[in-house]
């Protein structure tokens, strides 16, 4: 037994000399011969937009510069081999992950070379950024379109301007998206997420449904998110607040419909309750008729928003705090102090004033850090509008923070200019406020708050029917302004500070054309950071 161990072992010290003495036949010893790198946009890869070729040259290091001509490509993309070029160029399928993959083979000893890290090519919609515009044509049709805009800074070298039309047509084989449209409203899987849907309200058709923010493709009907798929008797949405606990539906009628968020990160995790809130009577906010939810952009994180209650006896505000394990809770808005300050009109109740417009600012997370601040617009009994503000921490469960000097009620320059077609718009900073006028509605207003001063921005030339920034940033201004109008035109506009002090004289980028007639612009951001920020 003895002899036989030692006849194995010496079989086995032999068999694996001749191995190693093996100078050609075994890859799996490959010798530094060459080193490969693909340069990424960052660490892991690069991204593209589908549709496009997308071309990636490796960076190649030769230990001997004349072994180069001995040696072949082969680009892998997840398990299939799709090139033998040195500099890949391809147009990538589908929308989804890639992981590629460079090896060099040597003739002379078949070794092959792979390059080093992991790159993973993200492929994505060519619709991820840039205004979505609902537009309609005169039969009441509602129409998709798409125009791809800068996101923020200068015009990037060689970038180029493109819109589109009829897009949910184009993706659902010559089906009509609805009619009579309203708004769009795009809401994200989480805080931080970058998955999103578009809701598109309209009246007629399907009605209201949800679009998948990559494909633009329908997702569900609203009319389907209710529990039995059973909706109220009247259905007409007219606003939606998505938080990442609880959603809530905004009805015509006034009624608020909740439900329960069960799976984080995820859309249509529960159904809408097909009963009315249950308002908190003991607070004093029974009752009520909802016209307008005030949504900080932020608002998923913050879990408080206020809403108008129209009623004639009441007019007034209420917080509506989405923090509750299973249902929004809502307490009627009141002063810090106990008391509403002189010169301030009572936001527990206007009085004889009436509400034309309330938005937030200030409500990026760089500046508010979960906390809120608030515009009001009012009108008063003899024509005049006015506009006062508040601050709201985040913990104050509806208690109004207002400033005695800066936040009181103060007459709107050029507020005689309002008119039942006025569109607003708010710039996040705070420092600015637009809003269309004059008799054919076709003027741009801006107000500046700091100066207390409106000046004319820009004149359209048609009735303006829908207002929206592109993404920017806070700290340094918006790049631009979509200012769309009912002849179908969507002008791009310079809205930086330095073209907002211009005064009525902003460098137009572009003007599109077709759009039938504009009923709402949105700017679709990159992931609810971005949109938040």
């Amino acid at each position: 037994m003895r002899k036989l161990m030692i006849l194995f072992l010496a079989w086995f010290i032999c068999g694996l000399s001749a191995c190693v003495d093996d100078d050609g036949n075994y890859n799996y010893l490959p010798q530094d011969l060459v080193t490969i790198e693909l340069p990424g946009s960052s660490n892991s890869g690069s991204s593209c937009i589908e549709g496009t070729e997308f071309v990636l040259e490796p960076k190649i290091t030769w230990k001997n510069p004349e072994d180069e001509a001995h040696f072949t490509y082969t680009w892998l993309v997840d398990k299939d081999t799709i090139s033998h070029d040195k500099v890949l160029k391809y147009v990538f399928p589908e929308i989804k992950d890639f992981y590629v993959s460079l090896y060099l083979t040597d003739e002379r000893t078949n070794i092959s070379y792979k390059n080093s890290g992991m790159f993973i090519l993200r492929v994505e919609t060519r619709y991820k950024t840039g205004f979505m515009v609902l537009y309609k044509e005169s039969s009441g049709t509602s129409r998709l379109g798409f125009i791809k805009v800068p996101g923020n800074g200068k015009t990037p070298d060689g970038f180029e301007y493109w819109n589109e039309k009829e897009l949910y047509k184009q993706f659902h084989e010559g089906e009509d998206l609805g009619s009579n449209p309203v708004r769009l409203i795009q809401h994200f899987s989480s805080s931080y997420g970058a998955d999103d849907q578009v809701l598109v309200i309209q009246r007629s058709g399907q009605g209201p449904l949800e679009l998948d923010g990559v494909t633009l493709k329908k997702v569900i009907l609203t009319e389907h998110e209710f529990v039995n798929e059973k909706v109220p008797e009247i259905f007409k949405p007219v606003d939606v607040c998505y938080n990442e606990r609880i959603n809530l539906l905004l009805n015509s009628d006034g009624s608020l419909y909740n439900r329960m968020i069960t799976v984080s990160n995820a859309f249509q995790s529960n159904a809408y309750s097909n009963i009315p809130m249950n308002i908190d009577v003991d607070n004093g906010v029974s009752g009520g008729n909802i016209t307008l939810l005030v949504q900080p952009a932020n608002s998923s994180m913050t879990n408080t928003i206020l809403a108008y209650d129209a009623t004639p006896e009441h007019k007034r505000f209420i917080l509506v705090s989405m923090a509750g394990n299973n249902r929004a809770g809502m307490a009627v808005v009141s002063s810090s102090t106990g008391e509403w300050p002189e010169n301030y009109v009572p936001l527990d109740n206007l009085g004889d004033y009436n509400l034309v417009y309330a938005c937030p600012c200030k409500d990026d997370l760089m500046t508010s850090w979960n906390d809120s601040y608030f515009y009001f617009i009012l009108k008063d009994a003899n024509g005049k509008h006015w506009i006062q503000s508040c601050y709201m921490p985040s913990s104050s469960i509806g208690k109004l923070q207002i400033n005695p000097v800066s936040d009181i009620l103060k007459e709107l320059p050029k507020g005689d200019q309002i008119t039942t077609k006025t569109k607003f718009l708010c710039h996040r900073s705070g420092d600015y406020l637009f809003f269309t006028g004059g008799i054919n509605n076709d003027i741009l207003y801006c107000y500046q708050v700091n100066t207390n001063k409106t000046t004319v921005f820009f004149n359209a030339g048609a009735t303006i029917t829908a207002l929206s920034f592109n993404e920017g940033y806070t700290m340094f201004g918006y790049t631009g302004i979509a200012i769309g109008t009912a002849n179908g035109k969507v002008h791009f506009v310079d809205a930086s500070r330095n073209s907002i002090i211009s005064e009525g004289n902003p460098t137009i980028y572009k003007e599109f054309e077709g759009y039938g007639e504009v009923v709402d612009i949105i700017y679709k951001h990159t992931s609810a950071m971005m949109q938040y920020n």
